[in-house]
């Protein structure tokens, strides 16, 4: 596997696990229990999709590293913290939009796009509405009606 390959599997699995680990902190931050619910299923679904670049780098001999939470990923946890939830909506908003960009150009990322979509309308949502369990929760019930 080339170089440039190597780098962009280990960005996908670096952007997945980055993402799970705020979806896991902000869980823990929302004080309504049906919120926490959405955003731990959408991080079990961002360690599915860690897992799928793992065992791609494993399937072609590479090493996987030991995760290290990016400095981008520090800043909105602290801010996430000291703010709350809500102040790092549109942050995880846009990195899942730009995870639906670029997995749609990607071949071994088949099926994972529409995830990430998912993820972002169920934010989108949760952002417009003020947020209603029943609005995320019925968001996060179609968008895994996709797979």
């Amino acid at each position: 596997m080339d170089t440039q390959t190597t780098k962009r599997y280990l960005g996908n699995w670096s952007d997945e696990r980055n993402t799970a680990s705020l979806y896991h902190l902000i869980s823990e931050l929302e004080k309504d229990e049906r919120i926490s619910e959405v955003y731990l299923r959408m991080e079990q679904m961002e360690l599915k999709h860690a897992a799928h670049w793992v065992n791609l780098l494993k399937e072609n001999g590479l090493p996987v590293p030991t995760f290290q939470p990016s400095i981008r990923n520090q800043i909105l946890s602290w801010l996430a913290r000291r703010f709350g939830p809500a102040y790092i909506l549109i942050s995880l908003q846009t990195m899942e939009q730009n995870g639906v960009k670029s997995y749609k150009l990607q071949a071994e990322a088949k099926g994972l796009s529409g995830d990430e979509a998912g993820h972002a309308t169920v934010i989108s949502q949760i952002l417009g509405s003020g947020m209603h369990g029943g609005v995320a929760g019925g968001a996060l019930a179609q968008m895994e009606g996709r797979h």
